[in-house]
Protein backbone atom coordinates (compact mmCIF):
# COMPACT_ATOMS: atom_id res chain seq x y z
CA UNK A 1 0.00 0.00 0.00
CA UNK A 2 3.27 1.89 0.72
CA UNK A 3 3.81 1.69 -2.94
CA UNK A 4 0.73 2.91 -4.01
CA UNK A 5 0.41 5.61 -2.63
CA UNK A 6 4.00 6.50 -3.50
CA UNK A 7 2.72 5.64 -7.38
CA UNK A 8 -0.02 7.96 -7.12
CA UNK A 9 1.66 11.06 -5.20
CA UNK A 10 4.50 10.33 -8.24
CA UNK A 11 1.20 10.37 -10.73
CA UNK A 12 0.31 14.08 -8.84
CA UNK A 13 3.73 15.74 -9.18
CA UNK A 14 3.93 14.44 -12.89
CA UNK A 15 0.39 16.10 -13.38
CA UNK A 16 1.89 20.09 -12.99
CA UNK A 17 4.83 18.58 -15.39
CA UNK A 18 2.41 17.44 -18.06
CA UNK A 19 0.44 19.94 -18.24
CA UNK A 20 3.24 22.28 -18.44
CA UNK A 21 4.65 20.81 -21.31
CA UNK A 22 0.65 20.18 -23.37
CA UNK A 23 0.92 24.12 -22.46
CA UNK A 24 4.02 24.33 -24.49
CA UNK A 25 3.14 22.07 -27.26
CA UNK A 26 -0.49 24.12 -27.51
CA UNK A 27 1.87 27.44 -27.58
CA UNK A 28 3.93 26.81 -30.05
CA UNK A 29 0.92 25.26 -32.61
CA UNK A 30 -0.21 28.33 -32.15
CA UNK A 31 2.53 30.75 -32.91
CA UNK A 32 3.12 28.35 -35.73
CA UNK A 33 -0.22 28.97 -36.90
CA UNK A 34 -0.11 32.75 -36.17
CA UNK A 35 3.30 32.63 -38.24
CA UNK A 36 1.50 30.46 -41.02
CA UNK A 37 -0.98 33.25 -41.34
CA UNK A 38 0.53 36.18 -41.43
CA UNK A 39 2.87 35.21 -43.95
CA UNK A 40 -0.72 33.84 -45.55
CA UNK A 41 -1.39 37.71 -45.48
CA UNK A 42 1.76 38.63 -46.81
CA UNK A 43 1.71 36.41 -49.92
CA UNK A 44 -1.64 37.88 -50.47
CA UNK A 45 -0.48 41.03 -50.43
CA UNK A 46 2.49 40.50 -52.45
CA UNK A 47 0.73 38.41 -54.94
CA UNK A 48 -1.91 41.39 -55.36
CA UNK A 49 0.83 43.77 -55.62
CA UNK A 50 2.64 41.75 -58.49
CA UNK A 51 -0.53 41.84 -60.10
CA UNK A 52 -1.24 45.39 -60.29
CA UNK A 53 2.81 45.75 -61.46
CA UNK A 54 1.82 43.31 -63.86
CA UNK A 55 -1.35 45.29 -65.10
CA UNK A 56 0.45 48.55 -65.16
CA UNK A 57 3.41 46.99 -66.93
CA UNK A 58 1.13 46.05 -69.57
CA UNK A 59 -0.20 49.50 -69.68
CA UNK A 60 3.00 51.13 -70.09
CA UNK A 61 3.99 48.85 -72.76
CA UNK A 62 0.99 49.44 -74.52
CA UNK A 63 1.82 53.25 -74.24
CA UNK A 64 5.50 52.52 -75.36
CA UNK A 65 4.13 50.53 -78.85
CA UNK A 66 1.93 53.56 -79.59
CA UNK A 67 4.39 56.32 -79.21
CA UNK A 68 6.74 53.89 -81.36
CA UNK A 69 3.90 54.13 -83.81
CA UNK A 70 3.68 57.72 -84.07
CA UNK A 71 7.20 58.42 -83.97
CA UNK A 72 7.96 56.46 -86.83
CA UNK A 73 4.83 57.95 -88.46
CA UNK A 74 6.40 61.31 -88.04
CA UNK A 75 9.76 59.33 -89.34
CA UNK A 76 8.46 59.16 -92.17
CA UNK A 77 6.86 62.77 -92.56
CA UNK A 78 9.91 63.73 -91.77
CA UNK A 79 12.03 61.84 -94.34
CA UNK A 80 9.49 62.81 -96.65
CA UNK A 81 9.58 66.91 -95.95
CA UNK A 82 13.30 66.54 -96.23
CA UNK A 83 13.30 65.24 -99.73
CA UNK A 84 10.99 67.26 -100.95
CA UNK A 85 12.19 70.02 -99.30
CA UNK A 86 16.11 68.64 -101.10
CA UNK A 87 14.36 68.99 -104.26
CA UNK A 88 12.98 72.27 -104.04
CA UNK A 89 16.28 73.55 -102.96
CA UNK A 90 17.70 71.96 -106.36
CA UNK A 91 14.63 73.76 -108.32
CA UNK A 92 15.27 76.86 -106.52
CA UNK A 93 19.39 77.06 -107.09
CA UNK A 94 17.84 76.10 -110.78
CA UNK A 95 15.94 79.35 -110.96
CA UNK A 96 18.48 81.21 -109.15
CA UNK A 97 21.16 80.26 -112.08
CA UNK A 98 18.24 80.78 -115.26
CA UNK A 99 17.90 84.25 -113.57
CA UNK A 100 21.86 84.85 -114.40
CA UNK A 101 21.38 83.76 -117.68
CA UNK A 102 21.49 85.39 -120.99
CA UNK A 103 20.79 84.29 -124.20
CA UNK A 104 23.94 83.81 -126.13
CA UNK A 105 26.27 83.66 -122.81
CA UNK A 106 27.51 79.95 -121.98
CA UNK A 107 25.54 77.94 -119.01
CA UNK A 108 27.83 77.79 -116.02
CA UNK A 109 26.49 74.02 -115.33
CA UNK A 110 25.75 72.63 -118.66
CA UNK A 111 28.13 74.68 -121.17
CA UNK A 112 24.86 75.35 -123.32
CA UNK A 113 24.26 78.78 -125.36
CA UNK A 114 20.85 78.14 -125.66
CA UNK A 115 18.57 78.90 -122.72
CA UNK A 116 14.76 77.61 -123.17
CA UNK A 117 13.80 77.99 -119.72
CA UNK A 118 15.07 81.26 -119.37
CA UNK A 119 11.71 83.61 -118.84
CA UNK A 120 10.14 80.51 -116.76
CA UNK A 121 11.51 81.74 -113.37
CA UNK A 122 9.54 85.03 -112.84
CA UNK A 123 6.79 83.33 -110.98
CA UNK A 124 8.09 80.25 -109.94
CA UNK A 125 11.40 81.95 -107.76
CA UNK A 126 8.95 83.21 -105.11
CA UNK A 127 6.33 79.90 -105.54
CA UNK A 128 9.77 77.59 -104.43
CA UNK A 129 10.83 80.04 -101.63
CA UNK A 130 7.19 79.64 -99.99
CA UNK A 131 7.71 75.82 -100.26
CA UNK A 132 11.17 75.69 -99.05
CA UNK A 133 9.75 77.35 -95.78
CA UNK A 134 6.49 75.02 -95.51
CA UNK A 135 8.83 72.27 -95.86
CA UNK A 136 11.20 73.46 -93.61
CA UNK A 137 8.47 74.17 -90.96
CA UNK A 138 6.93 70.44 -91.13
CA UNK A 139 10.82 69.13 -90.88
CA UNK A 140 10.82 71.24 -87.47
CA UNK A 141 7.69 70.14 -86.32
CA UNK A 142 8.14 66.49 -87.14
CA UNK A 143 11.60 66.81 -85.81
CA UNK A 144 10.23 68.25 -81.80
CA UNK A 145 7.58 65.15 -81.92
CA UNK A 146 10.25 62.82 -82.61
CA UNK A 147 11.97 64.29 -80.58
CA UNK A 148 8.96 64.40 -77.42
CA UNK A 149 8.29 60.81 -78.33
CA UNK A 150 11.86 59.78 -77.60
CA UNK A 151 11.45 61.56 -74.20
CA UNK A 152 8.41 60.13 -73.72
CA UNK A 153 9.32 56.45 -74.26
CA UNK A 154 12.51 56.80 -72.35
CA UNK A 155 10.73 58.16 -69.53
CA UNK A 156 7.98 55.14 -69.97
CA UNK A 157 10.95 52.65 -70.28
CA UNK A 158 12.48 53.79 -66.62
CA UNK A 159 9.16 53.07 -64.89
CA UNK A 160 8.53 50.50 -66.78
CA UNK A 161 12.09 48.78 -65.38
CA UNK A 162 11.50 50.31 -62.14
CA UNK A 163 8.29 47.92 -62.37
CA UNK A 164 10.14 44.83 -63.39
CA UNK A 165 12.50 45.21 -60.33
CA UNK A 166 9.43 45.39 -58.29
CA UNK A 167 7.96 42.32 -59.79
CA UNK A 168 10.89 40.48 -59.44
CA UNK A 169 11.81 41.22 -55.84
CA UNK A 170 7.99 40.56 -54.86
CA UNK A 171 7.73 37.04 -57.19
CA UNK A 172 11.30 36.23 -55.11
CA UNK A 173 10.15 36.97 -51.28
CA UNK A 174 6.42 34.82 -52.45
CA UNK A 175 9.30 32.62 -53.06
CA UNK A 176 10.71 32.48 -49.53
CA UNK A 177 7.19 32.85 -47.98
CA UNK A 178 6.12 29.51 -49.32
CA UNK A 179 9.56 27.65 -48.61
CA UNK A 180 9.09 28.96 -45.43
CA UNK A 181 5.55 27.61 -44.95
CA UNK A 182 6.45 24.24 -46.38
CA UNK A 183 9.09 24.18 -43.71
CA UNK A 184 6.45 24.92 -40.64
CA UNK A 185 3.89 22.33 -42.40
Amino acid sequence: SRMRMLDRLKKKLDKPYQLKASVKRGINQFLEMELETQNWKLNEEKSRRIEEANHKANQLKNQVQELNKARAEQKLILEEESKKLEKAKIENLALELRKSLSHGENCPVCGAVEHPYLHDEAHNLESYSEDLAIYESKIEEATKLVTNYDEKINKLDTELAILTKQIEEDTSEIAGIDKSLLAVS
